[in-house]
């Protein structure tokens, strides 16, 4: 699908309209009774319906409810993160922040999702990747199989890793996303977009001579391009099943935790130059 253009500020101040300056298709508040009313549901009716987290999810981001299938699917990726404790590269930083400003958890919640990234739970990467080889295959009229050999190509060529490929916890397979596979599988989602990455782990397989398997974010990437979301939007979903394994740690670590964490002595390792004096011009003459 063709990216929206954008308007750009100096549209808006050389034609002195400053119309649709800020405008959202999402909510808005009702100015006669004050409730919220999102996608065109009033919040209030959401809150006393039977609607699921999930649910609402789906909507706000998407813009309409959920069939059973969806909705089935969105709370499968929201509950597959769940926590990996002091393996995570979330959890530590958050703790840290805390133990140092005890007075909130919000800088400690927001400094684990801060540290999502590349390399770590976001399926961002995977999610471009994946778009980019689909609008490539439709456009040069390709399979997936020859889009694949030439995706995993141009990141070998570069000397880059391919997103969404690998983990270094779980070798054969990443267990959370074969089980996300056998959901998507019985809910009937796997389509073009799966098809292509399957494709690209295969290509990756051959040209680097041993077998890969697809991790976490690349199957959350694949579910959510079924789905329609984008890879921001995906992204932020993911953000959202990690969230609640945050609050945890950092209520622990509020409750529990050793004030002002430090990184233990044992475990930290100088590698520069050897203790010296200044020399001669910089010392002061009494």
């Amino acid at each position: 699908m063709a990216k929206k253009k954008r308007k750009s500020l100096f549209s808006f101040i050389k034609n002195k309209n400053w119309n649709e300056y800020w405008s959202t298709s999402i909510s808005q508040v009702n100015p006669d009774t004050g409730n919220s009313v999102v996608r065109g549901y009033r919040l209030c009716d959401m809150i006393e319906s039977k609607m699921s987290f999930a649910e609402m999810v789906y909507l706000v981001i998407r813009g309409e409810l959920p069939d059973d299938k969806q909705r089935k699917m969105v709370d499968a990726l929201l509950c597959s993160i769940g926590d990996y404790g002091f393996n995570s590269m979330v959890t530590v930083p958050g703790r840290t922040i805390v133990s140092a400003s005890p007075d909130s958890p919000i800088p400690g919640i927001a400094a684990g999702i801060l540290s999502l990234g590349r390399t770590y739970v976001s399926p961002q990467f995977a999610g471009e990747l994946l778009e980019s080889a689909y609008q490539q295959m439709k456009a040069e009229n390709l399979s997936a199989e020859e889009v694949a050999e030439k995706v995993v190509s141009s990141y070998l060529d570069r000397g880059e890793a391919v997103p969404g490929l690998g983990h270094p916890y779980y070798r054969d397979a990443d267990l959370r996303a074969e089980s996300l596979l056998k959901v998507q599988d019985e809910l009937g989602l796997i389509g073009e977009y799966s098809g292509i990455y399957e494709a690209i782990r295969k290509a990756a397989e051959v040209k680097i001579g041993r077998e890969i398997s697809l991790n976490w974010p690349a199957r959350v990437a694949c579910i959510g391009a079924e789905l329609g979301f984008t890879p921001v939007e995906i992204t932020g979903i993911a953000v959202l099943g990690y969230t609640p394994a945050l609050v945890a740690h950092i209520s622990e670590e509020l409750r529990d935790g050793v004030p002002l964490r430090i990184v233990p002595p044992h475990m930290q390792q100088y590698t520069g130059v050897g203790e010296r004096d200044l020399p001669e011009q910089y010392i002061k003459k009494s």
